[in-house]
């Protein structure tokens, strides 16, 4: 028995072998985890630290996380210890449970002798010092999992665990899952780099991570779409993730359900209740219901509506003790989780009418007063207080649409139409439609102040920018460049960088869609911080997206992705993943990861933002991911995706009387069909394409021209090959050829010369292949790795019919049909042989017979595989092993 001292300091049998059995035994994992390639390379990382410290909340898969290494620790054939943590847990309870963790983990009696001495109270530093001897005598990697050590005491953490640590051997490893921080690692180990930290930030579930345990869940039956929502809605909390997934599960429409989650009803607000509202303080409860209304807060923004002056203090405690609350971008600033604000804003609807309004009035002014006028606005609103709403909401317009916040500035314009706005608020609400399905309503106001000859020159110039959006929104290039023929050069006094980046973005739209590069690739600036200036974040959007276009153009696609990934990070952290923003940036790395052949990714790159792409962005954006949209389908086999998707780029072209948009669908439907063989087909669609010319010879889309007729110079090359007409089809690539070189189309001129292999092909040349190799060799140079699939069926062919013939595969040694997963260093080679065949229910003489020994040798393996497993039967034996995660059979390659 192993004693520890009770209240009285009179010993007491509460520590007896049950007890530690179960704290000595790993929890199930959990059959909806999932591997995740991140936490395994950091794994890798840190693996060999003396400490590894997992600090995150409830509900961030610590326990699972732990579990998960330790498998992998037991697969390098370490010994790994299991213990469980409690408030009880005092120092010599402590070297005891360890002693006892120990001997499970290693089978060494010498342990239990070691535990003894935890019995006296004042000789446990004695059992930690004999503990560690025998760990340094075990002369293998050893690992000590500690599992809920928030809960340990502190007097055994400064005491017990802090010596355990400092005088650990080199072959130990500690590691630590907690709710919050503590300081298990000693100043020496930490200045000796031997401490690892994995905190929430690690433990969050990113997209790929998410959709993949959600498909697991639920399998083909959700789509990507849907995943990419709950993904958004939980923010990677993976208990959040695991909740939602449940109460989407039971309805018979996902979208719809997903629509109406929230936090206020079911198993989601069982969780909060049980998590929040029973472990916090009463008071730390109705301080968080008073600020779930704001979003993001601070704490003197938090003390200024609540009226507390304990608010810091607050806010401090939840961020340690709970998941709910997490640092914004903003220095200062803090946000609560989406489901969390859900659960609490039901809780705070509760509340007298009167005292709401008097929060929302508080939130109002204090915001108002540090210029932070988007929120103060919406706060007014609530307070019933609408003059001052109208006041804060005109003077945020600039903010809202500068830093790209368009669906709420055009929220402000539906509330407060333009018509009633001061004539400089009208200029900036039209500027903001410019970007919108509104931009109708908005040419009228920028016209009338771009002729009015009293306007002061430097008006002028905005309304000139801002007319130019117009017209570039309705993908009227035509007209861009005489609206601004009065200003052939930046002016040099303007009151606002905005209007110099949009300036530079004005001349790269004309010089880009008239086919010169240079000024669109000037515009590739760096990608922004946190400390940037927050105004410039759309108009610089704009801008990389013309670079990325000429990169694009240019069959430059990598140039793309290191150029746009870095900024799009910055604006779904800032912005929101669904902001124009983070669409524009989407979009753009959608089409190049697509070039590179990274169809997954660039799958989840447009997941659930298509929508907000059509909605407020210009055409060129909405073009490359509808493009991008169609070449996914195709990649993936599902060709009637991608004729809906080329259906409604055709729709939207006929709405907003953009027949780009229809040029588009057309030349890669005819492609399509074409690739397949259905010539007839495709030259319908052919005869439709020809009818577009009369559209591009209207001033406002004659930019589009060269465009145009290279796409139907491929496209007629297409119709060509498809009926074998290799002559003509050779005449129409030899005169997109000479467009592609004239106009620095080098993605294009790539689609030529692959569909002129084609061409050369069917007439049985011999260059063909040649021709072939060198047109992919000069794409992969580029890392454009997709242009034989996308190009035609007989590329591939031509392609692969040329590759060298694959070696065979070496012959391999034929297997057995079980094997042990992993017997770490507890069990020796014959030990865990004769436990795969204990587990295949082999009796010891059958037993003898596979391994050639005699039925002596296996009596003695089998006593000490029951010693090593505490097990008293053969059955028990077996599921003690699997349970501690040494016998996990898997089918393998048999003879």
């Amino acid at each position: 028995m192993i004693w520890v001292q009770g209240p009285a300091g009179v010993p007491d049998p509460a520590m007896d072998s049950p007890r530690l059995v179960l704290k000595s035994t790993p929890p199930r994992a959990h059959r909806m985890a999932i591997a995740r390639p991140r936490l395994d390379a950091l794994w890798d990382a840190v693996h060999e630290r003396a400490m590894i410290e997992i600090c995150a909340p409830s509900g961030f898969g610590k326990s699972t996380l732990m579990v998960q290494w330790r498998r992998r620790w037991l697969e390098r054939g370490a010994l790994v210890a299991w213990l469980t943590l409690d408030a009880e847990d005092t120092p010599n309870r402590f070297a005891a449970a360890l002693a006892y963790a120990l001997r499970v983990a290693s089978g060494r009696t010498s342990f239990a002798r070691v535990g003894e001495l935890a019995e006296d109270a004042a000789r446990e530093r004695d059992a930690l010092t004999a503990i560690l001897a025998e760990v340094a005598s075990l002369a293998t990697p050893t690992i000590l999992m500690l599992d809920d050590a928030e809960r340990l005491p502190r007097d055994t953490v400064q005491d017990a665990l802090s010596y355990f640590l400092i005088n650990a051997p080199a072959n130990l490893t500690v590691v630590a899952g907690t709710r919050v921080a503590r300081e298990f690692a000693s100043v020496q180990i930490i200045a000796h780099a031997d401490h690892a930290r994995v905190d929430v930030g690690d433990l969050r579930l990113d997209l790929d991570e998410a959709v993949t345990l959600l498909r697991k869940r639920f399998g083909k039956r959700i789509e990507l779409d849907d995943c990419v929502r709950l993904h958004e809605l939980t923010e990677g909390w993976p208990i959040g993730l695991q909740l939602a997934a449940a109460a989407v599960e039971r309805a018979p429409h996902y979208p719809s359900a997903i629509t109406a989650l929230s936090a206020r009803h079911g198993d989601i607000e069982r969780y909060f209740i049980g998590s929040l509202l029973d472990r916090l303080p009463e008071p730390v409860v109705q301080f968080l219901t008073r600020i779930a209304i704001l979003d993001p807060l601070s704490p003197p923004l938090c003390e200024a509506v609540t009226g507390c002056a304990c608010a810091p203090a607050f806010l401090d405690q939840i961020m340690a003790d709970t998941p709910i609350l997490s640092v914004a971008e903003l220095q200062g600033w803090m946000r609560l989780h989406t489901l969390a604000r859900d659960f609490l804003l039901g809780r705070f609807e509760q509340l007298p009418v009167q005292e709401r309004m008097e929060l929302h009035r508080r939130a109002a002014a204090w915001l108002a007063d540090h210029d932070h006028l988007p929120g103060a606005s919406r706060h007014a609103i609530m307070a019933g207080d609408v003059d001052s709403a109208k006041a804060y909401a005109g003077r945020s317009l600039w903010v809202l649409g500068t830093t790209g916040n368009l669906a709420e500035a055009l929220h402000w314009l539906d509330q407060f139409p333009l018509e009633t706005l001061e004539p400089e608020l009208r200029l900036i609400g039209a500027w903001i439609m410019a970007f919108s399905e509104r931009v109708e309503r908005a040419r009228p106001i920028a016209a009338a102040a771009l002729s009015d000859p009293a306007s002061p020159s430097k008006v002028a110039f905005v309304a000139a920018l801002v007319a130019s959006a117009i017209e570039a929104s309705c993908d009227r290039i035509g007209t861009v460049a005489p609206i601004m023929a009065r200003w052939p050069e930046c002016p040099a006094d303007l009151d606002d960088p905005v209007h110099g980046l949009a300036y530079a973005n004005t001349r790269a739209a004309i010089d880009f869609h008239n086919g010169v590069t240079q000024t669109a690739r000037a515009l590739a600036a760096p990608a922004p911080t946190a400390t940037s200036n927050r105004t410039l974040m759309l108009v610089q959007a704009f801008g990389r997206m013309f670079a990325s276009m000429a990169f694009l153009r240019e069959a430059d696609p990598q140039r793309v992705e290191s150029l746009l990934h870095p900024a799009l990070v910055h604006a779904e952290r800032t912005l929101g993943r669904r902001s124009a923003v983070a669409g524009i940036y989407a979009a753009c790395l959608a089409a190049a990861l697509v070039e590179r052949n990274e169809i997954a990714r660039a799958e989840a790159m447009l997941a659930n933002r298509m929508d907000v792409i059509e909605r407020f962005t210009f055409p060129d954006p909405i073009l490359l991911a509808s493009r991008a949209l169609a070449r996914l389908a195709v990649a993936q086999g599902d060709l009637q995706r991608a004729r809906f998707v080329l259906d409604n780029l055709t729709a939207l072209g006929a709405a907003r009387g953009i027949p780009r948009f229809t040029l588009a669908s057309l030349a890669m439907r005819v492609a399509l069909y074409a690739q397949e063989g259905h010539a007839q087909t495709a030259a319908t669609l052919m005869a439709s394409l020809e009818a577009l010319e009369g559209a591009f010879d209207a001033p406002e889309f004659q930019p589009f021209q060269t465009e145009y007729r290279l796409q139907r110079s491929i496209a007629r090359a297409y119709v060509a090959l498809a009926r074998y007409d290799t002559a003509h089809a050779e005449a129409e690539l030899g005169e997109a050829a000479a467009m592609a070189a004239s106009g620095n189309r080098t993605r294009d001129a790539l689609t030529v010369q692959v569909l002129q292999a084609v061409a050369a092909r069917q007439r049985k040349a011999d260059r063909a292949p040649a021709r072939l190799a060198e047109a992919l060799a000069v794409a992969a140079m580029h890392g454009c790795l997709r242009v034989a699939e996308d190009t035609h069926p007989a590329a591939v062919t031509l392609r692969d019919e040329a590759a060298p013939p694959a070696r065979p595969a070496p012959a391999t040694a034929p297997r057995l049909r079980k094997e042990v997963a992993a017997a770490g260093g507890l069990l020796t080679p014959k030990e865990a042989e004769v436990l795969q065949l204990l587990a295949a229910g082999h009796s010891n003489k059958l037993i003898a017979r596979t391994m050639d020994v005699s039925d002596e040798t296996v009596k003695w393996h089998l006593k000490n595989l029951f010693s090593k497993l505490s097990a008293g039967t053969r059955r028990h034996a077996v599921d003690r092993a699997r349970m501690m995660g040494l016998l996990e059979g898997r089918d393998v390659l048999a003879s």
